[in-house]
């Protein structure tokens, strides 16, 4: 049984090197380890390729799979989350002489083997205001292709959607009675600098709010757009070739939820957002990597993980940065080995192991906001508890927290929905890190990915 006022006895996981400062890091772009060869691809598309048709149904061909958390779909009114382990999710599974579409090896694959044609596939969800993320990866032997994410699907002639080239290009597209129109860039698809070429992986988002729709990659704002669409429709994932045939997309990770509240696009500046970001494919970009008798924190396939072995325990680690103001800290994350009632987490405010705040949640659905200051800890949500939420899915693999640290003010949001907020004004700045706990058994092992930092 979940003990609700937990005992935090655990144990800071001291960094290895320091890396701290006087102001915030801003790093390079993050870049992922191709799992294949790098192809360089030399094309510089400036239109959207052309649509596709139906295909019958037949399997295809399988990938390497993308170094991702291992999770489960799950559609519950206001969010579809897939990461296409089940391969009777409900995405299409199609192919012909145009190409294919389907489950390969975990993850979802898009093969177009036409000049100037794209393929896309839909979940049959239906959703008004959208935001969308998914991860996508051209394979090694593809040849240049646009890649990304469909919202307010009505039918094959009407849709809209936001995408990248494996050469750098994007652009917001919509699709209206049979037409493409690139919406952005005058007409034409722009290079930007934030977006990972060749086979590498990047993380794409789509905003769709109103008329109002807006490109995010790598955490980054690229552009906007405000464009007549239909006000509700399907979610899904688009791929196409230009000048060769023969593209292949991989994708994973497929997210769509309810925007945050007080979501607006317009006011955002491109390449400014994001202060600190970390895929974790290089095992020396800061965090702790040790074992001790209660349990060991590192770097794994391209992914963090913390293992509690001890009950009642938490251990916690944090990159040695130093951010002042207001941040929002965002991970993927999910339980790899253990009991259900666990927990998984975000710290923001960090001075030292005994001050600092946190966001977490259990695979059981529990969440908490937790305050650590002189060493005592106080539970700021919930009078003084954990408490559960039914916008926590119980026994899911994969979990995308957000802890909101502005002001006085914590907000704690899973899968995009907010849970829960609490106010303490007992720090104003800090580091920030990443944290895993146990309750009445230990053993617990939790996996990270795409951790961030960024401005409100």
């Amino acid at each position: 049984m979940r003990q609700l006022a937990l005992v935090l006895s655990g144990l800071v996981m001291l960094l290895a090197c320091s890396l701290s400062s006087t102001a915030p890091a801003v790093p390079a772009t993050p870049t992922r380890v191709p799992l294949l060869p790098t192809t360089e691809s030399t094309a510089k598309p400036t239109r959207a390729p052309v649509g596709a048709q139906t295909l019958p149904t037949k399997t295809p061909v399988t990938d390497e799979p993308l170094a991702t958390l291992d999770s489960s779909s799950s559609a519950a009114g206001d969010r579809f989350v897939d990461d296409f382990s089940d391969p009777g999710s409900g995405w299409d599974v199609n192919s012909g002489k145009q190409g294919s579409v389907g489950y390969s090896a975990g993850e979802y694959v898009i093969q177009v083997d036409e000049v100037d044609y794209s393929l896309w596939a839909n979940p049959g969800q239906t959703f008004e205001d959208v935001l969308i993320g998914v991860t996508t990866q051209s394979s090694a032997d593809s040849a240049p292709a646009d890649m990304g994410a469909i919202c307010r699907y009505q039918d094959a002639d009407n849709f809209i959607y936001g995408e990248i080239t494996s050469d750098g290009f994007y652009g917001i597209t919509q699709m209206k009675k049979g037409d493409f129109t690139v919406l952005t860039g005058g007409g034409k698809l722009k290079p930007n600098d934030t977006i990972r070429q060749a086979d590498k992986a990047n993380q794409l988002q789509l905003l769709c709010a109103g008329n109002n729709f807006a490109l995010l990659v790598n955490d980054q704002f690229i552009d906007s757009v405000t464009a007549d669409a239909p006000a509700s429709g399907d979610v899904g994932l688009i791929a196409g070739t230009f000048e060769k045939s023969g593209a292949r997309v991989r994708f994973d990770d497929f997210l769509a939820v309810l925007p945050p509240p007080g979501t607006e696009i317009g006011p955002l500046s491109p390449g400014n957002q994001a202060l600190f970001a970390d895929d974790f494919s290089d095992p020396q970009s800061g965090w702790d990597a040790r074992e001790t008798d209660n349990g060991a924190s590192g770097y794994r396939d391209g992914r963090y993980f913390i293992r509690v072995e001890k009950p009642k325990y938490q251990l916690w680690s944090t990159p040695g940065q130093d951010f002042k103001g207001d941040v929002v800290v965002a991970v993927t994350t999910g339980l790899n080995a253990g009991p259900q009632e666990n927990e998984m987490g975000v710290i923001c405010r960090y001075q030292d192991r005994d001050n600092f705040v946190s966001g977490s949640i259990g695979s059981d659905g529990f969440y908490a906001i937790i305050e650590e200051a002189k060493g005592s800890t106080t539970i700021l949500t919930g009078e003084g508890k954990f408490q559960q939420s039914d916008a926590i899915p119980i026994g899911s693999e994969t979990y995308f927290i957000q802890l909101a640290c502005i002001g006085d003010q914590y907000t704690l949001s899973v899968n995009g929905e907010a849970i829960a907020s609490a106010t303490s004004s007992a720090f104003s700045g800090g580091d920030v890190g990443l944290l895993a706990g146990t309750f009445d058994k230990g053993g617990v092992e939790i996996l990270f990915d795409d951790f961030s930092v960024n401005k409100p």
